[in-house]
């Protein structure tokens, strides 16, 4: 089964959902509808932004650490009487219902934010969910020491989202260091992994959101830092493969 949304975003959070309930023949076209022809593309095109010019926002290269060890949250009006599958089940399908928007032209959701909107909620956890190259986004490298004006905003700390034995959401890891109390705010290259990473916190009770678009909003201009594999996340006008379509 193949999954297709407009930019992508959506199809990984609904595919995270639907293979933990073990639909494992499951994918989301990458970068969703706007790479199948240019006629769709528009969506990606008019976001791609460097918010890194802009003098409302202040970037650093500190290299801020995570938060400290908290419980897991408390998941709430759950019936005792079912398994932990049926809960799962219900806990999925009301997930479902809710939706998830993928466009930031359209209003978001309370699983979907903007760059925009993530500086107006007070008391956030605002993630890097990535790589260190997408932390550190034309940071200076002085040896172990890193310097500069770009890279992240403040108080953003950094989470590894592959490889997958080093995923920084394993329970042995670093997944208890997501505060239970707080809004979870997680941007990571082009939106897709941190729509995935929403998608499993949102399951396990936490108050996470992901930033639409990410890096791809925030700073595309410079996401030519991040190439190498990790190409397969960040969208340019090459990617469009003007592939033949129908509307019947």
């Amino acid at each position: 089964i193949i999954l297709v949304s407009q930019t992508g975003q959506s199809a990984s959070y609904y595919t995270t959902l639907f293979r933990v309930l073990g639909l494992n023949k499951i994918f989301a076209l990458r970068f969703g509808i706007g790479v199948w022809n240019d006629i769709f593309s528009s969506v990606w095109i008019d976001n791609a932004d460097d918010k890194r010019e802009n003098e409302r926002y202040s970037f650093n290269a500190v290299q801020y650490p995570k938060n400290g060890f908290s419980p897991l949250p408390m998941l709430t009006e759950v019936n005792p009487d079912l398994s932990i599958e049926q809960i799962l089940k219900e806990r999925v399908e009301s997930m479902v219902k809710e939706g998830f928007n993928d466009n930031i032209l359209r209003e978001t959701t309370f699983n979907t934010i903007s760059f925009e909107e993530n500086q107006s909620i007070q008391n956030r956890y605002l993630v890097c969910f990535g790589e260190d190259n997408l932390y550190n986004l034309g940071a200076k490298f002085d040896g172990d020491t890193v310097s500069g004006e770009h890279g992240h905003l403040p108080e953003t700390p950094f989470y590894i989202a592959f490889p997958y034995e080093k995923n920084s959401l394993k329970t042995n890891l670093f997944l208890q260091t997501f505060p239970n109390d707080k809004p979870i705010l997680l941007y990571s290259f082009s939106g897709q992994l941190s729509a995935i990473a929403t998608a499993y916190l949102r399951l396990l009770g936490y108050d996470a959101r992901s930033v639409l678009f990410g890096g791809h909003n925030i700073f595309h201009p410079n996401m030519f830092f991040v190439k190498g594999y990790h190409d397969f996340y960040v969208f340019w006008e090459s990617e469009i493969k003007n592939y033949n379509f129908n509307t019947n």
